[in-house]
């Protein structure tokens, strides 16, 4: 019941200069996630060094209260530094899981720049193995990741008053352990296909509404 589980995850990148001399920046993450007590109390502590400092990426508690609402969910609810859960790939599917190092460029055409890095707050989930539907409610505040894509692995920066974000996940098959792992090393025994969206608001340097729809599609 009660589990600690060490992270590392490091980069190093390095340009040589056709005229001489050379840029080299790294990146660790560092940390640790698990249960305490029991597996309904889960928890997520992330410390991000790079050439920006150090930076506080998770530091969030979650509790599974209710195992016996609707549709064989469970209702949990989190709190503390966590990822805006809106796009998909930066705010659920976690660093070490993602197909590439560097966040897809994409991210930046649709925001994720002012939406979608830590934040603190709280987030009502409903959630569970035996449920095709995933929903969850955030409401954040305090320091939102304004510069998520200016490093590798994610840093907080920037200020952000008051946020909330809705998001629904349906899976028609498959395991939801893969909808979190973009490689498909964790399972993969079965097609997987998961479609999600989610709608935010943020006041952080002016009001703004942004929505989202996304999907994954795995073959075993």
């Amino acid at each position: 019941n009660t589990v600690l589980h060490p992270i590392i995850l490091s980069q190093g990148n390095m340009a040589v200069r056709s005229r001489g001399g050379d840029d080299t920046t790294g990146r660790l993450v560092f940390g640790f996630d698990g249960s305490l007590f029991t597996k309904d109390l889960t928890y997520d502590f992330r410390v991000n060094v790079g050439p920006d400092g150090e930076n506080l990426e998770n530091v969030w508690t979650q509790y599974l209260y209710d195992h016996t609402v609707w549709n064989n969910g469970d209702l949990a609810i989190k709190g503390g530094l966590l990822k805006d859960p809106l796009y998909k790939e930066t705010g659920i599917i976690d660093d070490g899981n993602q197909l590439l190092v560097h966040f897809s460029l994409a991210n930046a055409l649709t925001g994720v720049g002012v939406q979608g890095g830590s934040t603190r707050g709280v987030d009502f989930l409903f959630l569970g193995n035996n449920t095709p539907l995933h929903a969850e409610v955030a409401f954040t505040g305090g320091p939102s990741n304004t510069q998520y894509l200016s490093s590798d692995f994610g840093g907080i920066g920037g200020q952000s008053d008051f946020s909330f974000t809705s998001r629904v996940d349906y899976k028609f098959n498959g395991d939801w352990t893969d909808t979190n792992d973009l490689t498909g090393k964790k399972s993969g025994q079965h097609d997987l296909l998961d479609i999600g969206g989610g709608i935010a608001y943020t006041d952080a340097d002016e009001s703004v509404w942004r929505a989202s729809v996304d999907g994954q599609y795995m073959i075993a």
